[in-house]
């Protein structure tokens, strides 16, 4: 739907069902009351985030970027100041394949554990070859 350029080569949109399902809130929304106050909060991390497909993968590999155990996760495209993955030590380029030890395919995966109510979440995070298991404690927006 939208894509932005990561490095010559390699670009990153936002998934089609994720789009779909935002869409299909937002009229289910609008219907019961558009504009009326929220109920309930959305948790922040404070991160853009690239969903690695093989080919990403295979490119990071290939320039030895990740590690080649590698084979799913998402990469940190940008990272606000001050936000939660900021403080928990996050960096641009870092990849995180797991939260909670749950298997991370995509940035879908990632906004539906930030609906939960967990806290801290402990990250599996890749930088360059080496693996950090770090917390994160996201903030309500």
């Amino acid at each position: 739907i939208n894509s932005m350029k990561v490095t010559p080569g390699i670009s990153f949109a936002i998934p089609i069902d994720y789009a779909k399902e935002f869409l299909e809130k937002s009229a289910e929304a609008h219907k019961s009351g558009y504009g009326k106050k929220r109920h309930g909060k959305r948790r922040y991390a404070g991160i853009t985030m690239v969903s690695l497909n093989p080919q990403i993968i295979d490119e990071l590999q290939y320039r030895g970027q990740l590690h080649s155990s590698v084979t799913h996760g998402i990469l940190i495209y940008s990272i606000v100041v001050q936000s939660p993955a900021q403080k928990a030590g996050l960096h641009v380029g870092d990849v995180i394949t797991h939260i909670n030890d749950q298997a991370i395919h995509g940035s879908r995966d990632v906004y539906k554990i930030l609906e939960g109510q967990v806290s801290p979440l402990k990250l599996t995070v890749w930088r360059g070859k080496q693996q950090i298991i770090m917390d994160i404690y996201p903030e309500d927006h």
